[in-house]
């Protein structure tokens, strides 16, 4: 454990600040020793690991409602909200379902859908991939425009997510 300490690290081409905050970002890496003898302090031999790739878990994508759908009345009563389990994916993974209500058209969703400042019309933690959105949620407005996004998290803080466990963003 002493030898992969952070403060026993050297880091290049990324600063241990950064891999201390966000781990570290999809790449390939190899991990080099010195061995140095600790009385003489004379040098005994160098080697390093082959290279091995780090990549993130993908975000969880979004099954339905599809993108720019238009929901008849009787269908905002009842919507099934439903997304893929990400491979690799811890199976405590939790996921977050936020909807935001948009005031027009040219509306920049976007931003506003990750925005923790901007205020959601419905956010709801799932632990499944599916939620239904009934009688007992906040009414859809007929003829408004929803967006929404779907965020994977792991609730033990060791699995990376691609996009910071953020889905596309669709509306309806």
């Amino acid at each position: 454990r002493q030898v992969f300490d952070e403060r026993n690290l050297e880091f290049k081409g990324i600063t241990r600040q950064e891999v201390m905050q966000n781990g570290l970002p999809e790449g390939m890496y190899t991990v080099c020793f010195d061995l140095i003898h600790y009385s003489t302090n004379t040098h005994i031999v160098s080697s390093c690991s082959a290279p091995f790739a780090v990549s993130s878990v993908e975000a969880p994508m979004i099954i339905s409602p599809v993108n720019n759908v238009s929901l008849r009345e009787p269908e905002t009563k009842n919507v099934v909200f439903s997304w893929t389990r990400p491979a690799n994916a811890p199976i405590n993974t939790q996921y977050k379902l936020r909807i935001i209500e948009l005031n027009g058209p040219n509306d920049n969703y976007q931003d506003k859908i990750r925005s923790a400042a901007y205020p959601a019309f419905f956010e709801t933690n799932v632990t499944g991939n599916t939620y239904l959105y009934s009688y007992a949620n906040p009414s859809l407005t007929p003829g408004k425009t929803y967006a929404f996004v779907v965020s994977a998290v792991d609730p033990m803080s060791k699995t990376a997510f691609r996009n910071k466990g953020f889905s596309e963003v669709n509306v309806f």
